[in-house]
Order: C-alpha cells, then sequence, then structure tokens
C-alpha cells in the first residue's frame, strides 16, 4: 500500500496532565517505599557494587481520546532534565514498554510490573539539566489501535552500574511547563491520509486542493535546494518553484502543457536571458518515504526547456540516475522504471539546465507507485533537514564565489571533495562527495544537531567559512532547508613553470610547440608529471605524462621534445590558455597549480603578399610580372595557383624566369618553386604572364586570384591563402557590323566596322586584316591606309576570292591598326580574334561531323569556354566538340537559345535547424549555374551556397543547415552562359533553429563502482566513446543515436581523474571531466 499526499486534515493534541497524570520512580534500596509524588522523576543506580541503589521511573499517558484506527502521524515525548541533573559516563537509559497495571501512589519496588521490551533507546546526556524529546509514534499507535495493553513505559539504565544518574520533572512539578508532555499529531478513522498506491509528483500541482497551481504562486512539493553561483533567478536556494505560465512568442505559445500539471522555474517568469553560469543546474528537490524497503517504480512525462537531469538520492547519499530530457513542445521525453529503494527518508532530485537562454522552464507529470511498499510525501514521514552547498575553489582567496559571464579568470567549481556529517556527539553520519557540479547534499536528515565540514586536500587552504564548519540545528516541526552551505579553497602553488618558450609549428592545423622546464615548490618528491588542460584546448594524444624524479627545491630540467598545443580553430589574437600543472608521487596526487600562457597569432594569411607591375614584351600587349612574399614560415607553402575570374580572358606566355616552374593553361596556371619543395621566406618574382581575348570594355578590371597551397596531414594539397588582383588591360579596337554574303561569281563580300578604342588615346593611319584561319584564304584587300582617329569607327569591305573554302568554314580573323606612319604596330595589350562563317556560295557544303575525328582517349580540359556547333548545339570548348563529338565546325559562343525565364522557389523546414530548398527553372537551357542566398532581412543576405547546373536538369533541392531561429529569407539566382542572371522571388519563411548544445551526463560522479554515462543532443551519427586516464585509454565502445544511456563497471579501475570523450568521424566532439574514488 502506497501513501497518498492528501492530506485532507490533521489534528494535534497535547498530553500534559501534570499532577492528574500518572507517574512514579522506585528504588531498590527502599524496595515497599512509594515515591509517587515526588517532583522528579529518576533513573539512577548510586552507591558502591556491596550497597547500591538502583532507581527506575514508570510513566503512562491516557489515551482514551483517541479512537482504535486513528491515524498516528507523530508522537513526541518531552523530558525536561531537573536541577537535582544527571551524571556518569553511561547514563544511557532503555524506555521499555509496561506489560502490567501498577497505581502512582502504591508503587514499589517490589510490586513493579514487568517491562521487558525495549521500544527506545535515551543516548548519553550531554549535559548535566539535558532534556530528551523521544520519538514514540508507532509505539502510540499500536496503544490506540490495541495491539499492545497501554500500561505506559519503564525508564531503566542500560547499564545498571554505579555510578550514573538522569533526571526529569514529574508530573508534580511546581511549574506545570516541566512536566512530562506527549505530542501527538493524527487523523481520525475514514480521513484520506498517507494511504493510496501510488504518489503523483506532478509540477504545478496542489495535492490537497486537487488542482494546478496559478501562476505565480510557490509549488511547496519541489524545492530549489541548490542553484549556479551568482544565479540571477528569483528564487534563491530553500525557496519554493515557482509556478510559471508557458512561453510565447509571436502571439503564440511555444511550449506544451501535460494534464494537471504547470511549469515551473526558479525564476518568476518563462523569459530568462542567461544560461546557467558556469555550466551547473538549477537543482530542485521533492522528497518522500518508504516505510519498508521497496521496489519502486517510477513514470515520467517531461517537457523542459531547455534540458533536465533526473535522479533519486536515498537518506544515505546513494544517488540513482533515472533519466534525461531535452524538450519543450512536440511528444515529451518519457522516463520510466523500477528501484529497489531501503526505508526512510529519500528525494526525487530535477537538475534543470538553461543552455540556450531565451527561456526556461520545467514540466513533470509523474508518479511513484508500489503495490508492496509504503510511500508518502514528505509531511507523511516526520521533519527532517535537507543540507545542501557547493564547493568551489577560490583563486584569489577572498572567501567568496567569484563569477562574471565572459571572464577567464572566474572561480572554479570542484567535484570530487568529500564533504561529512556529525552528529552532536562528534559521530560520523553520512559523508559524501562533491559531484560534476561540485554540488553536495545531505537528504532525510532527522532531527538533532549536526556539524558540516569537508575533508581537505593537499594543496589548498581552506578560506570558506572562515570557522572552519557549519553546524545545523534540525528541529522536530516541519522540513528544513540549510542551503548554500558552501565551501571555498585557496591553491597554494606547490611548483612553478620556468624556462618557457613557444614556437608556431608551421603545420596546416595552426599548433603550436612549448618547451619548458619545472621547479619543484612542494615538500614531495614529485616521481611524475601531467598537464591537464583547460576546457577550450586539448592536446594531442589527450594530457602528456612524464616519469620524473624532482626532489623538493629541485628544477627538472629541459623536457625532451616540445609539447603540442592544439587549440583546435586558428589563433586571430592573443589568445590565454591557462592548465593544471599536476605533481604526483607514488602514484597519487601531491598537487597542482595553474599556470597560462599566451599564444600569438599565426594566420599564415597575414604574413603573406601579392604584387604584379606591368611589363613591356615586343609579341604582346598586356604582360605582368607578379611578386610573392613569404613571410610565415620556409617549410610550408607549396604551390601557388592563378585563376583567371572574368569570363572570356585567358593567359598567355606564361614563364616561370628560372625561378618557377609553370604548368596549366587557359585560365589556370600551377608555380612551382625551382629552389626546393617549398616556397622559401622572403620575396619571389620571376612569375611572367600575358592577358588575352579581352573583346570588351566589360571584361575590365581583369580578375586574377592567387592560391597559396600545402600538405594537410593527410598528404593532400589545399588552398589555404588566397589573394585577388586586378588587372586594367582595355581593348585597343572592336569589330561590329559584321556581315558576308555570295557574289554572282561564286566569291564572297566580307563587310565591317572598325572602331579605335585605344587607351591612352592615339590614332592610326594603317588598318590591316590578317586572316589567321584558313590560312592563306585569298582577299581582295586586306590593308586601308584610312585615319582613325582615337574614339571614331570605319566602315570596311574586301571581298574573299575564289576558290572558296567549304560552305560552313570558320574563318578566324585579327585586325591590327598601324601608326600614322605606317610603321610601328600599335598592339594591343591584347590579340584580338574575330570569326565569321563562310555561306554557301555554290562551293558545296562541309559535313557537320565527321567521325573519324572522335577520339575517346584525346584529353580535352572542362574550361568552359562554349562554341555552337555546325548541329547549331552548344559544347562546353572547341576541343570537346572536336574530339568527343566530331564535329567540323563551330562558332565562338553559345547558340541561339530561348533560355529560362522564370525560377519557381520552394522553402521548408526539414527538422530543427534545417531547411530544404525546392525550385525549378521553366527552361534550363544556357544555366551554368545557382546560387542560394539567406538572410534575416532584405539587407543582410548573404551567398550560403553554389550549385553546379547539369544540361537539361530543371528542378534542384538543397539542405541548409545552418538555418537561423525566427525568420529566414530566401533567394535563388541562376548565372547563365550570355552573362545575365535570373532570380526567383524571395520567399519570407519562419523557422525553428537547431537543437540545444550537446553534452554528457555523468552519474555518480565521483563514481566508486557502477557509472551511468548519458549523452543527449549529439549528432545522430555514428560515434565512438573513450575513458582516457592520464593519456592512457582504459574503455572504449561505440555508440550511435542523438541520445543514450549506458552503465560502465569501473569497480576495478585506480583512483584518479578520467577523461570521458566522444569522438566523430571529424575527431573529437565532446569531452568531460571523471573522478574515481577508493572503495
Amino acid at each position: 500500500m502506497l501513501f497518498a499526499i492528501q492530506l485532507f486534515s490533521q489534528n494535534t493534541i497535547t498530553l500534559q496532565p501534570c499532577v492528574n497524570g500518572k507517574d512514579a520512580y522506585v528504588r531498590s534500596n527502599f524496595a515497599t517505599g512509594s515515591f509517587g509524588l515526588d517532583n522528579v522523576l529518576r533513573v539512577a543506580t548510586i552507591g558502591n557494587p556491596v550497597n547500591q541503589a538502583v532507581y527506575r521511573s514508570f510513566l503512562e499517558f491516557d489515551l482514551s481520546v483517541l479512537a482504535p484506527g486513528t491515524n498516528i502521524l507523530s508522537a513526541q515525548l518531552n523530558l525536561t532534565g531537573s536541577p537535582a541533573g544527571h551524571s556518569g559516563t553511561a547514563n544511557a537509559t532503555n524506555l521499555k514498554i509496561v506489560t502490567g497495571p501498577w497505581n502512582e501512589t502504591s508503587l514499589t519496588w517490589m510490586n513493579q510490573p514487568a517491562a521487558s521490551t525495549v521500544y527506545t533507546v535515551l543516548p548519553q546526556s550531554t549535559s548535566s539539566n539535558q532534556s530528551y524529546q523521544v520519538n514514540l509514534t508507532g509505539l502510540v499507535q499500536d496503544w490506540v489501535d490495541l495491539n499492545i495493553p497501554n500500561f505506559g513505559m519503564c525508564f531503566q539504565l542500560v547499564n545498571e552500574s554505579p555510578s550514573n544518574y538522569l533526571t526529569f520533572f514529574s508530573g508534580e512539578s511546581l511549574n506545570p511547563d516541566f512536566c512530562p508532555e506527549l505530542i501527538i499529531t493524527y487523523a481520525e478513522e475514514g480521513q484520506i491520509l498517507c494511504a493510496l498506491d501510488s504518489l503523483n509528483v506532478n509540477t504545478g500541482y496542489d495535492n490537497d486542493a486537487q488542482s494546478v497551481i496559478s501562476p505565480v504562486a510557490p509549488d511547496d512539493d519541489w524545492v530549489l535546494i541548490n542553484a549556479p553561483p551568482n544565479s540571477t533567478a528569483t528564487a534563491n536556494p530553500g525557496d519554493p518553484a515557482f509556478v510559471i505560465p508557458p512561453y510565447f512568442s509571436g502571439g503564440n505559445q511555444v511550449w506544451a502543457d501535460q494534464f494537471n500539471t504547470g511549469w515551473i522555474s526558479a525564476n518568476n517568469n518563462p523569459s530568462y536571458q542567461t544560461n546557467n553560469p558556469s555550466g551547473s543546474p538549477f537543482r530542485f528537490a521533492n522528497c518522500f518515504c518508504l516505510e519498508e524497503p521497496a521496489d519502486l517504480g517510477y513514470d515520467f512525462s517531461v517537457f523542459v526547456d531547455d534540458s533536465l537531469y533526473l535522479s533519486i538520492q536515498e537518506a544515505n547519499g546513494t544517488v540513482h540516475f533515472l533519466g534525461l530530457a531535452g524538450g519543450h513542445a512536440g511528444t515529451p521525453d518519457l522516463i520510466s522504471g523500477n528501484l529497489q529503494l531501503p526505508a526512510g527518508k529519500h528525494c526525487l532530485l530535477a537538475d534543470h539546465y538553461n543552455i540556450g537562454a531565451v527561456a526556461m522552464g520545467l514540466n513533470i507529470q509523474g508518479t511513484l507507485f508500489n503495490s508492496i511498499g509504503v510511500l508518502g510525501e514528505s509531511a507523511c514521514c516526520g521533519a527532517t533537514g535537507i543540507i545542501s552547498g557547493f564547493k568551489f575553489e577560490d583563486n584569489d582567496c577572498n572567501g567568496k564565489y567569484d563569477y562574471t559571464p565572459g571572464a577567464t579568470d572566474n572561480d572554479a567549481l570542484l567535484p570530487g571533495w568529500t564533504i561529512e556529517l556529525y552528529d552532536a556527539n562528534g559521530n560520523l553520519v553520512q559523508s559524501t562527495v562533491t559531484d560534476q557540479n561540485g554540488f553536495y547534499q545531505f537528504v532525510g536528515v532527522p532531527p538533532g544537531t549536526y556539524t558540516v565540514s569537508e575533508v581537505q586536500q593537499p594543496g589548498y587552504t581552506q578560506s570558506l567559512p572562515t570557522t572552519g564548519s557549519y553546524t545545523v540545528v534540525v528541529t522536530d516541526q516541519t522540513d528544513q532547508f540549510f542551503t548554500d552551505l558552501n565551501f571555498g579553497n585557496c591553491p597554494v602553488s606547490c611548483g612553478a613553470v620556468v624556462n618557457d618558450s613557444i614556437t608556431e609549428s608551421c603545420a596546416l592545423d595552426g599548433t603550436y610547440e612549448y618547451y619548458f622546464s619545472l621547479d619543484n615548490l612542494s615538500t614531495y618528491n614529485v616521481t611524475s608529471v601531467v598537464f591537464q588542460s583547460g576546457p577550450e584546448f586539448m592536446w594531442p594524444g589527450n594530457n602528456p605524462y612524464w616519469a620524473v624524479n624532482i626532489a623538493p627545491g629541485g628544477n627538472s630540467g629541459p623536457f625532451p621534445g616540445p609539447v603540442i598545443i592544439d587549440p583546435g580553430f586558428v589563433i586571430t589574437q592573443p589568445t590565454t590558455f591557462c592548465f593544471d600543472v599536476i605533481f604526483l608521487s607514488n602514484d597519487y596526487m601531491c598537487c597542482h597549480f595553474e599556470h597560462c600562457i599566451t599564444l600569438l597569432p599565426q594566420d599564415p594569411c597575414d604574413n603573406i603578399s601579392v604584387a604584379a607591375t606591368e611589363i613591356d614584351n615586343p609579341d604582346d600587349g598586356c604582360c605582368y610580372e607578379t611578386t610573392v612574399t613569404n613571410d610565415f614560415c620556409e617549410d610550408y607553402f607549396v604551390s601557388i595557383t592563378t585563376e583567371i575570374l572574368t569570363p572570356g580572358v585567358t593567359f598567355a606566355n606564361a614563364n616561370g624566369s628560372g625561378t618557377w616552374t609553370v604548368a596549366g593553361s587557359g585560365t589556370f596556371l600551377t608555380w612551382f618553386p625551382n629552389s626546393g619543395p617549398t616556397i622559401p621566406l622572403g620575396a619571389s618574382g620571376g612569375m611572367v604572364f600575358c592577358l588575352e581575348n579581352i573583346n570588351s570594355i566589360s571584361q575590365t578590371p581583369q580578375q586574377v586570384v592567387y592560391n597559396w597551397q600545402a600538405l594537410n596531414a593527410a598528404g593532400e594539397l589545399v588552398t589555404v591563402c588566397s589573394d585577388t588582383l586586378e588587372f586594367f588591360c582595355q581593348p585597343c579596337l572592336t569589330v561590329s557590323e559584321e556581315e558576308i554574303f555570295c557574289n554572282s561569281d561564286g566569291s564572297a563580300t566580307f563587310n565591317f566596322t572598325v572602331t579605335n578604342n585605344t587607351d591612352p588615346a592615339h590614332p592610326s593611319g594603317q588598318i590591316v586584316l590578317e586572316v589567321l584561319d584558313p590560312y592563306g584564304l585569298p582577299l581582295s584587300q586586306n590593308v586601308w591606309n584610312i585615319p582613325l582617329a582615337p574614339g571614331s569607327s570605319t566602315p570596311l569591305s574586301t571581298t574573299v576570292l575564289n576558290p572558296l573554302p567549304p560552305a560552313g568554314t570558320l574563318m578566324k580573323y585579327k585586325v591590327v591598326l598601324y601608326d600614322l606612319n605606317g610603321l610601328d604596330p600599335l598592339w594591343c595589350c591584347h590579340a584580338d580574334t574575330f570569326s565569321i562563317v563562310i555561306p554557301d556560295c555554290g562551293q558545296g557544303l562541309e559535313p557537320c561531323i565527321d567521325p573519324t575525328l572522335i577520339d575517346p582517349n584525346f584529353n580535352c580540359t572542362s574550361e568552359f569556354d562554349p562554341v555552337c556547333g555546325c548541329d547549331n548545339v552548344t559544347y562546353t570548348n572547341a576541343c570537346i566538340a572536336e574530339h568527343q563529338f566530331g564535329i567540323t565546325s563551330w562558332t565562338v559562343g553559345v547558340c541561339d537559345q530561348n533560355g529560362p525565364q522564370s525560377i519557381l522557389l520552394d522553402v521548408t523546414q526539414a527538422g530543427p535547424g534545417i531547411a530544404e530548398l525546392f525550385w525549378t527553372v521553366d527552361d534550363a537551357t544556357g544555366v551554368l549555374a545557382y546560387l542560394v542566398e539567406r538572410g534575416q532581412d532584405l539587407e543582410s543576405m548573404e551567398i550560403i551556397d553554389q550549385v553546379s547546373a547539369f544540361a537539361g536538369q530543371e528542378s534542384y533541392s538543397v539542405l541548409d543547415d545552418s538555418v537561423l531561429d525566427g525568420l529566414n529569407y530566401y533567394k535563388v539566382t541562376a548565372l547563365l552562359s550570355d552573362g545575365n542572371v535570373i532570380e526567383s522571388e524571395v520567399l519570407a519563411v519562419e523557422m525553428v533553429g537547431p537543437l540545444a548544445e550537446a553534452a554528457i551526463l555523468l552519474s555518480p560522479n565521483p563514481v566508486n563502482d557502477m557509472l551511468t554515462m548519458a549523452w543527449t543532443n549529439l549528432p545522430n551519427t555514428d560515434l565512438e566513446l573513450r575513458i582516457m586516464n592520464w593519456g592512457q585509454l582504459v574503455f572504449t565502445q561505440a555508440i550511435s543515436g542523438s541520445e543514450g544511456v549506458m552503465e560502465i563497471d569501473v569497480s576495478s579501475w585506480k583512483p584518479g581523474v578520467y577523461q570521458v570523450l566522444i569522438f566523430n568521424d571529424k575527431g573529437f566532439y565532446l569531452n568531460e571531466k571523471l573522478v574515481k574514488m577508493n572503495k
């Protein structure tokens, strides 16, 4: 049968009849004497073994006012010490159940009734007039239910040997306040009180009133017992949780509700803009009790913003992890199971984490149940206390916890420290260790006076509390919460890092090499040293470990080889990195101290430069020499690639000038240094090239990107840095209004117009037409002595004489302007080449496709330089048209086409933090690529993806896995082969951002035997768990899924500090610290 929590009514009576009551004592040396009218009750043995007197006292209360079946909640006997006092070193006293009737005025040693069963023991007195409070709940219940006849109780020394003495005021005391007193709290027969089959632990629900609690009232069943230090939430430890309304955003309810529940929080409203300071949780407790050992069942349905860690702590300190939760809407997280618990008072603990700011709340619909054990809420169990606090490293020794968000010198919360609880007699009642958050708590502490203290560790001095411990008095009136009993310790430096230096490793991963030696300032002979890295950095191979022998006051000398420091990201500004140096002796930690170093930026891109100057070339214009400067590392960069970004422009006459070996052509060149395998330090010139095929002002300026390349750890060549230079080479002439038509004699007339675009301006006196292909094609005229001023144009005409080449032949030609005197050609900064197709003037058509030209083994590049084949099909370039398709003739550029006119875009949510974009074009002809843009407003749109187009494909889709929470704007732009673009409509879509931060949770931590490890919000992929001890792998296992729980037997592991790490296919992902304790 389980206790229910409906306490509909409670009654309390105080029985203190004084002179109308029934009490007396007897003494052995006056065996027939009666002492029922004495004003004290005596329990003693005095005298000597030959002539001694033994005293026993009897006390009985009339319980007839309570009907059989009355439910006794508590019964407390209060005995007030008399001035006669207590004495002796063995005056502990048995309280026995009397089994026969007796009379106050006639009771003697000779006729005293039997009293054989010991119900409880009054402990040894601690002062001469100590008063006692004795719990008689079970005995009074038996008396009321008539299970035992009520003949009262007898007080008899446990050891009736001289000389020991207890005295209390009797009912005949002149002061009625000193009479024996019995206080009984009860429920009458038929009332529902702690007697159902399940215990409701819903948040925000009043079990007495059977209704949901209104915001912003307190939920007295869920009490905050620990909080992140320096929390800005409204509630303080010891306060009940606030019931809060669900969170709304934009007029819409974001949090889901559950039946007969309310949302609770440490804050008095759902909005909370601060992540948990120091990463520790808000810890709530909901306590209950078991009258006997039980197989407790539990069933919880949970919504939470952001995450929850649920456990049960026994009164003896044992903690049982139940499960994790991490969602505030949709389907709640379900946590259920069974747990063997002993009798006593236990607490359900809810660790509430706010890791995404914005809002914070917790909603539990839960039940505890069992059909064998007896269960009740805290009020059913008798008053107890909860004692809680945290342990921190007091770096500045000011006796308080210092924490500033974003600061790097905050005091750290310390796991693995032993906290002890002593009773008023100095007996150790219970001990515990601070968990991974640095928190501790004792639950179900019975009434009494206690001392809370910590076990000191080497390398520290205590700064809080200044008295060294806390004193706590738990009363029997109601449950009490003693919170913020915190302990602070100043680290005492036991060593120093000296003669240290940091150099850049010149590795592609941005690591550093660290050299150092150590001074031993401790009193220990240091036999090994461990570097424990901080949360921002990880050492390759985890923590470096060395076997040493450093005597007290000695120096290690330089350590062999550098420690590799891997920040995991590029250092762009001076960054302070602090780590623990741990001195150990005989395999036990002696002490540790912090050492900080500063990593300076080593971005290679800040230490390279590129410059180009124009040079004269007798054969071509627009030629340049590039000088690159490497001020980073001598053994880092392997090569440089140059790529022209301006459409149509190509490289010509590339030359390394003896300094470089150059490979490639068209728009892409690679430059390798001739001096060795890597680019040397300093300036390296001689990188020469010309630019050609500049036929339009729209191609000015020309952009050339320089990519600096290096080898990564896998030996792959990757681009590390890029520089882009602009060149201002312009065409000196243009040819327009081209036309060719047949004459009656079978020849063809070619008309065209030439414009002088020279810059700087230069007049010409002669125009020359040079036919490049077919070579030797006869023309009636190819020289015109016509002055042509800058900016002016002139029409020209010539005849292509018989015999004409086959129809469809592509005639390639170039136009050259000469000076007025006809001597020095004004070579432009490029060699302009133009083309026109020979018409059919009766000479016959050349076949469009010649199969003999097809050669699958011919090596054509994929460079996009489109041509329109004689079959009116656009090919990537002329090489592909000829050698892969047998095309016999073509024209430069794409064939005439309609092209796309519109893009239809659709965007949907594919998951938290993920959007799917789908678009369709009405015509895929001429589309080269698509640009995908996103922003939180129209002014902040940025390109997030580029998708290559495939011939004929009209529909595309991509995933955006970095969606921003809230409104997102999307647009897709098609890049066309003619230089134009087509844009979709801009779509504004409301999105849900990514899930909460990933986390590892360990329980208990520190651990002795069985470790429960849970993970949440990880990528839903294959992962690897590794547990390391000082760089040695002690446990590994493959895991999968975004969340999960597993148990690991660590009973055979040696005590110490371990690292729990999770890796994905890209390397390290998460780590957490684990402390293994002695059994």
